[in-house]
């Protein structure tokens, strides 16, 4: 009975040994699975961090991107037009050798907006779906040449230049050649202080009917031939402000202004020019012409009856006709030749039917 009783105890003591065992075994494995575990979360949670401050810092990178992209398309400049057209239209110079004075023309612009959406490709001709199209051209810098830009975009309307910066400019020749849709240009803010050619700069423009160019600054202006050629649709044009001292061609400047009936250029330096060519041919209702402080060169006393064929007369004081070019009613405000006519014996008067006064 005793020796039976030992095995059973010790049977039991193993038995027991065996579960404690387990047990610990049991309790080990947890206890590597619960660090394991615990790992893994502290593992998590570190990557969340690092994915939340990678969002973050890419975040606040995009933010700054954003800022800066946006203060720069402040500083950049840009020109505004305005097309009332429907299908194909031609909005910028394409390359087409229009006349020799336009290759190189105007580079293109960096980006186009068409009505507020960025457009994807720069290019010459887009197609518009709505009637009324408003384009945005912007230049990250500033451009030497403006020459030929709108060659033929014979669908705009309106151009607004107020925010281009053109303090780099010294040629706009052919700017507008052929707008022939044309019919409001804002120059405000414009800079020419460094333009040196301005010849067929509005060119068969023909639904222009009036031209703000008072704050142009012609000081360097050497060329100004063909400038308004064409221009059928001007009554009054204001050229006070242009002090030519440098201006050498004139030709053609205002001829085919067939409605033009008012033009100031009383501040004019005619001094070192050598063509004046139809510089106002074929201009039957131009009725005054305001020459006042106007210099001239010792020829333009015979200049002026080749090129002023419509309308004018040189009378002397007395009122005796001393030249008369054809037919009458103008009136030319104080008109003398500083060299030849320089002892107030000439002055201008209007032709009435009573006579002259």
């Amino acid at each position: 009975m005793k020796a039976a009783k030992e095995r059973t105890d010790i049977k039991n003591s193993k038995k027991e040994i065996n579960n404690k065992i387990y047990h610990i075994e049991e309790q080990k494995e947890y206890n590597i699975s619960y660090i394991k575990n615990q790992n893994n979360i502290k593992k998590d949670y570190r990557n969340k961090i690092r994915i939340r401050i990678i969002k973050l810092i890419l975040i606040m990178h995009l933010m700054f991107i954003t800022k800066e992209k946006k203060y720069m398309q402040s500083q950049y400049s840009f020109i505004t037009l305005k097309i009332n057209n429907t299908g194909k239209n031609k909005i910028y110079y394409d390359g087409d050798d229009y006349n020799s004075g336009c290759s190189p023309g105007a580079p293109l612009p960096d980006e186009i907006f068409i009505n507020n959406i960025n457009q994807s490709k720069v290019q010459y001709y887009y197609n518009f779906n709505q009637s009324e199209n408003i384009v945005k051209l912007i230049f990250h810098k500033p451009i030497d040449k403006s020459t030929c830009m709108f060659v033929k975009c014979s669908n705009i309307t309106e151009v607004d230049l107020s925010n281009f910066d053109s303090s780099q400019l010294t040629r706009m020749n052919s700017m507008f050649t052929g707008c022939s849709s044309l019919k409001s240009i804002d120059f405000t803010n414009v800079n020419t202080s460094q333009v040196e050619w301005m010849g067929w700069m509005f060119n068969n423009c023909s639904s222009l009917v009036s031209l703000n160019l008072s704050n142009f600054d012609t000081s360097k202006v050497i060329w100004t031939f063909n400038m308004f050629h064409s221009c059928l649709s001007l009554e009054t044009l204001d050229l006070n402000n242009f002090v030519t001292p440098k201006l050498t061609e004139t030709y053609n400047m205002f001829k085919g202004c067939t409605a033009l009936k008012s033009l100031d250029i009383s501040n004019f330096n005619s001094l070192l020019i050598t063509n004046m060519d139809n510089m106002f041919d074929d201009c039957p209702k131009l009725e005054y012409i305001n020459l006042e402080n106007t210099v001239f060169k010792n020829d333009f006393y015979n200049k002026i009856k080749e090129l002023m064929t419509e309308n004018i007369f040189l009378c002397s004081k007395d009122g005796n006709i001393k030249n008369k070019l054809n037919a009458c009613d103008i009136f030319i405000n104080c008109f003398n030749d500083y060299n030849i006519l320089n002892n107030d014996e000439f002055k201008c008067y209007k032709k009435c039917s009573n006579g002259i006064y």
